[in-house]
């Protein structure tokens, strides 16, 4: 397998507006047996940073069951990848730069046997400063968010513009949450 490129959000086969993309599902047995979202991280165990004011001890698997979390209130069902990234490294003597070939592979065999699959979220931690990394938008203090776009992904055209379409929604309506679309070239 080939090694992923670094891609933090991942959209397939998105065939409609930015709204479209979380329609509630009222069909109860729909939603427990087709998830749409594969959450997974590349970076399994790293940590957000506490504060003077805040010890935080969350990683961003801890992110990743939030997210899962939030999801499933809009009835969104959804796959959190709990497979060890770490244990695979160990077992074939690879280095951590390693882990998005794992992490592909991962979800290679999620979407192999999970066909309503169509998102697929690698959540990371931002290890910037929190000024740059956060934004209060009435009052309510957000972490933002950067969307990274493969070019070497064949479906790259594609991507960019559903993520095209997503930032100008998130500007349009929270403005300054996103830090833009970082187009990265290469392995």
């Amino acid at each position: 397998t080939d090694i992923l490129n670094p891609v933090s959000i991942v959209i397939n086969e998105y065939n409609g507006e930015i709204e479209e993309t979380v329609k509630v599902n009222n069909d109860i047995d729909k939603y427990e047996e087709d998830p749409i979202v594969y959450i997974y991280n590349t970076h399994q165990t790293e940590k957000y940073n506490s504060t003077k004011e805040i010890n935080i001890n969350y990683s961003v698997m801890d992110a990743s069951y939030y997210l899962q979390k939030k999801l499933k209130e809009y009835r969104i069902n959804s796959i959190v990848e709990t497979m060890s990234v770490q244990d695979i490294l160990n077992t074939n003597n690879w280095n951590y730069a390693t882990s998005y070939r794992v992490s592909r592979m991962f979800m290679e065999k999620r979407k192999q046997d999970n066909n309503s699959l169509k998102f697929f979220i690698d959540l990371h931690r931002d290890s910037v400063d929190k000024s740059i990394s956060t934004i209060t938008i009435d009052g309510v203090k957000y972490a933002k968010t950067m969307f990274l776009l493969g070019l070497e992904n064949a479906n790259y055209k594609e991507n960019e513009k559903h993520l095209i379409k997503l930032e100008n929604w998130l500007n349009e309506n929270y403005k300054g949450l996103s830090r833009g679309i970082y187009r990265k070239q290469g392995k």
